[in-house]
């Protein structure tokens, strides 16, 4: 029985006239588990029974939709300009630099510059799906070991 039939389930059998403690007992949850569903069931039915979504509603660190437009039409009035070398005076900084022009604010930072082109595939390297965490250790070149710093000899 996958888990939104044991939902059903476990709503029919209260319906029933079925303790709690003991449609939770025979259905292997606790009794937390079966108020959820049950006040779940109370406000919306057996759409209260679906799972919802845990992700954000809101995402307030996004950059607007307009500043990501005017980032990457800057970069095409920039690439047009230089012509066939594809990505010379296009970069981040210069983005910047046609978005301060243009009186674009709030003028966003070159890291979300960057990203917005890696984004779209506007870079030499576009951003690949990343498998590594930010801040993950940085591995040594191979047959070299990390060095410590040792601390200075205190002489008196």
């Amino acid at each position: 029985m996958d888990e939104a039939e044991l939902r059903r389930r476990a709503m029919e059998m209260l319906r029933e006239g079925r303790r709690p403690g003991e449609v939770a007992r025979e259905l292997g949850r606790s009794r937390q588990w079966l108020a959820k569903w049950r006040q779940r069931f109370d406000d919306a039915g057996t759409a209260g029974l679906r799972e919802r979504s845990r992700a954000h509603r809101a995402h307030p660190q996004t950059t607007p939709a307009r500043i990501a437009r005017a980032v990457l039409a800057a970069r095409e009035r920039l690439a047009r300009h230089h012509g066939r070398q594809r990505f010379a005076g296009s970069g981040a900084d210069a983005v910047a630099w046609e978005l301060e022009r243009a009186g674009v604010r709030p003028l966003p930072a070159r890291r979300t510059i960057e990203r917005i082109l890696q984004r779209a595939g506007k870079t030499a390297h576009p951003a690949a799906p990343s498998t590594r965490s930010t801040s993950a250790a940085v591995a040594a070149p191979r047959g070299r070991r990390p060095t410590r710093a040792r601390p200075a000899s205190a002489t008196t």
